[in-house]
């Protein structure tokens, strides 16, 4: 029902095709995706992640911007298969949810970004995927036909004050970012000292384009910065690009 409150006025936005080909899509992953390959992620990430784990039967997850607790998301096929973690979105939307469906992960609603102990706008829209702190990302939104509900004042801490208050020592198995243009500004503002994710599912492009297919990608600043501090590029997808370090 909450998909279908958010989803009904994107809808009426794109005029008769567009919706046609976005219901043809949500079918095709409703039906082939999760049912018949068992997959979640938007562009099969999470059987990309399961090639890298080779069945591990638990781990650790860090998912920022998590979104939704099953649909489209990229930890859902891992905690079926007995991983947790933490979970994290500026939207407290989908709270309850997790607490339904994902009852071991820990759902933490607030922004990471560089600054602690600070606040920025948050961007918030009707389709809520796209809600996001950047101001150029919710401007090329808006270009691309998607509503902008309302502006929000949101706390901000860093993905390190995070980690020290719910990873501590523990290994981080995988870190999905999604958040919308500050995925970099959130890597940043990790001590990769003290926390080194073995794997890493980083959104890279921006993804409010309905009708955007498979592209490659160039290198950019976080592919320079992840190389960097030892990774290498295993897999991309049409928008996310995943670093393993093992």
């Amino acid at each position: 029902m909450k998909y279908l409150q958010a989803i009904t006025p994107v809808i009426k936005q794109y005029g008769l095709l567009t919706a046609v080909q976005l219901v043809v899509r949500e079918c095709k992953h409703l039906v082939w995706n999760q049912s018949l390959r068992g997959s979640f992620s938007q562009h099969y990430e999470d059987l990309i992640l399961d090639r890298i784990f080779q069945g591990q039967k638990s781990g650790l997850y860090l998912d920022i911007g998590c979104h939704e607790p099953k649909r489209i998301n990229n930890t859902y096929r891992l905690y079926q298969r007995g991983w947790t973690g933490v979970c994290v979105d500026a939207a407290g939307d989908y709270a309850d949810d997790y607490k339904v469906l994902r009852p071991r992960d820990i759902f933490v609603q607030v922004g990471i970004g560089r600054q602690k102990n600070s606040s920025m706008n948050f961007f918030e829209f009707s389709a809520p995927a796209l809600s996001t702190f950047s101001k150029e990302h919710a401007l090329l939104y808006q270009r691309q036909g998607h509503a902008l509900v309302r502006t929000i004042r949101v706390p901000i801490i860093t993905l390190t004050e995070l980690c020290d208050t719910y990873i501590r020592e523990r290994t981080i198995d995988l870190l999905c970012l999604d958040i919308e243009g500050y995925d970099f500004e959130a890597l940043e503002s990790l001590n990769w000292q003290k926390y080194t994710p073995r794997a890493i599912c980083v959104e890279r492009k921006p993804s409010g384009d309905v009708h955007a297919g498979t592209t490659t990608i160039d290198k950019d600043e976080i592919d320079i910065f992840l190389k960097n501090k030892g990774y290498k590029l295993y897999a991309h997808t049409s928008v996310n690009s995943i670093y393993i370090v093992f």
